[in-house]
């Protein structure tokens, strides 16, 4: 469909920021659904994405997907 023509997955290390930097490159949105993972790594990881996403330069859309069981 038109939309899934527009959608690219890309994957990255939360703890690497320079593969994010690589990864948001001309992305204008990211969906962050970091789950399952020691809660210093979801904090640190969505953080690293968060700061890649606004260097960027084109995101203009960040959507945290998250539960109520993080806290």
């Amino acid at each position: 469909s038109e939309a899934t023509d527009r959608v690219e997955f890309v994957k990255g290390d939360l703890l690497d920021p320079a593969s994010l930097h690589a990864a948001v490159q001309g992305a204008n949105g990211v969906v962050c659904a970091a789950a399952g993972m020691p809660l210093t790594v979801d904090r640190t990881g969505t953080r690293h994405l968060a700061e890649a996403a606004a260097a960027s330069g084109t995101v203009r859309h960040f959507v945290l997907v998250s539960s109520m069981g993080v806290t």
